[in-house]
């Protein structure tokens, strides 16, 4: 028996009932799931897709017509089938709490308006929309397991008259006739914010049913993240281990073990003490303006450098750490907004407070500052989901790219070493493969050089070619490496890249 961990489970169930979204539906699903182990005995999303040539729902509003799916497309919505991916999300507090607050804010335009969920998942966000009085909220989810969730997860909470679950991919979907939407709302983002190319279907709902000029999106904003870091007691301490083996020396391993490390990015934490430099912006858009060709493809040119505790003998650069944040921009300021916004004197002075009374006029202090704050200032609200080592941790930790072996420090190849009053250049260039466009494929070219200005080369040390001698290391290196994020991927080797407790 494991009554423990089922009550657990069903603890936690409740707990985010109370803060975002009733979801007492999943500790069965979950109980099922477990009960099976792994075993999916429901139809895959494509099946459900492919059964008909065209499939209308309640009463002939709205219509699907299914296409033919890539294979990375049927992968990537079976990972969605299970019940612990939708766990491990509504587990993250930050997430949950992030979009229930940009929601909360964006009550002006969802009252009584047309809200579109791109990948509703569970169900939290539509139910969320529905809570905030939309009239209609269409819940689009490709996988038929968790649009099945979504659908109970709905009626359970009461709101099956405003919300509508459709089973299949945004490009497949038609509205009705002259359907516009007031929010467009969605959780699309992936490790190192691309991966999984998620973006594409928010774009796509954008273009084709967007309000023009009033319409958002939620979030507004994102801008993805990269910084260094250097990871030296995790490589001390799995070296000290191999050192000793029952008396012998195993310390051959450690520059294998380090490259296989380097082979795939590792989706996991890291520390504000392990970072070297202040983070560098490598992409930021808004997802009102920006076009599919502008999210396909990304190259920056980013400069660190090194932060004033770095010690004299330099600090070994073990890789590059990379995060998202999303900011849910608040709605532009109406002319009805200005007329009801309170005055600058109650922005100072507090109607309970003793100075007003007696310094400042009764008439200075408006009767209902509270709920004009409540109702105006409310809706102004910044929301920003951070993903960084410096915010409190989220499904999508951080995404680190360890450097193979020669770079990190070990074996007869240069390291890259970050000395006080160098710079960190690189190159990084965020492609999809063609065969596998739900992949991201990171290519980052780095390299060390003095402090001089960006354009004086000459001062340059780039990595000796020949063995250098004991004791007497090149200064600086040249780097490039290429890392591929990848899940669904048919000729893929490894499993997904999962998080790793550090």
């Amino acid at each position: 028996t494991d009554e423990r961990w089922s009550e657990e489970r069903h603890s936690r169930s409740i707990a985010f009932r109370r803060t975002c979204a009733d979801e007492e539906v999943l500790p069965e699903r979950l109980a099922s799931k477990r009960a099976r182990c792994g075993d999916h005995a429901v139809p895959t999303a494509t099946a459900a897709a492919s059964a008909a040539v065209a499939k209308e729902e309640n009463g002939g509003r709205v219509s699907v017509i299914p296409a033919a799916w890539p294979a990375s497309d049927t992968m990537y919505f079976e990972k969605y089938d299970s019940a612990f991916v939708h766990e491990e999300m509504l587990r993250d507090r930050i997430r949950c709490n992030a979009y229930a607050e940009a929601i909360a804010a964006a009550t002006p335009q969802l009252a009584g308006g047309v809200a579109i969920d791109v990948g509703a998942g569970s169900g939290i966000l539509s139910c969320l929309c529905a809570r905030a009085g939309a009239r209609k909220v269409y819940a689009i989810e490709a996988s038929a397991p968790s649009a099945e969730l979504c659908r109970e997860v709905v009626r359970t909470n009461g709101f099956e008259g405003i919300v509508e679950v459709i089973c299949a991919r945004v490009e497949d979907v038609q509205l009705p006739k002259g359907t516009v939407a007031d929010v467009i709302i969605s959780e699309w983002m992936g490790f190192f914010l691309f991966f999984e190319s998620m973006l594409d279907s928010v774009l796509v709902a954008r273009d084709r049913w967007l309000r023009p000029g009033t319409g958002r999106l939620l979030p507004s904003h994102a801008r993805l993240l990269l910084c260094p870091f250097s990871d030296d007691l995790w490589r001390r301490q799995r070296s000290e281990a191999l050192h000793s083996v029952c008396g012998l020396d195993f310390s051959s391993l450690g520059p294998r073990l380090i490259d296989e490390e380097a082979s795939e990015p590792a989706i996991q934490g890291v520390s504000p003490n392990q970072l070297l430099a202040e983070p560098r912006c490598l992409v930021g858009f808004d997802l009102h303006t920006v076009t599919q060709a502008e999210a396909t493809q990304h190259w920056a040119k980013v400069t660190w450098t090194a932060a004033a505790a770095t010690p004299r003998s330099g600090a070994l650069v073990h890789g590059f750490a990379g995060w998202f944040d999303v900011i849910f921009e608040p709605p532009p300021w109406s002319p009805m907004d200005f007329l009801a916004a309170q005055p600058l004197s109650a922005r100072f002075v507090s109607a309970a407070s003793p100075m007003s009374a007696v310094e400042l006029p009764q008439a200075v202090v408006p009767m209902a500052a509270t709920a004009i704050a409540a109702a105006v200032e409310q809706p102004r609200r910044r929301v920003v989901l951070g993903t960084g080592p410096h915010q409190p941790r989220t499904c999508w930790h951080q995404t680190l790219f360890y450097l193979p072996a020669a770079a990190a420090g070990v074996g007869p190849a240069a390291p890259l070493v970050l000395r006080p009053g160098e710079r960190l250049e690189a190159e990084v260039e965020l492609t999809r493969p063609t065969q596998s466009p739900r992949n991201l494929q990171v290519q980052i070219s780095s390299r060390c050089c003095n402090g001089l200005a960006d354009g004086d080369t000459t001062q340059q040390r780039e990595m000796l070619a020949s063995p250098q001698p004991p004791g007497n290391p090149p200064a600086v290196a040249s780097l490039r490496h290429t890392w591929v994020l990848q899940s669904y991927a048919p000729e893929a080797t490894r499993g997904p890249p999962l998080p790793v407790a550090r």
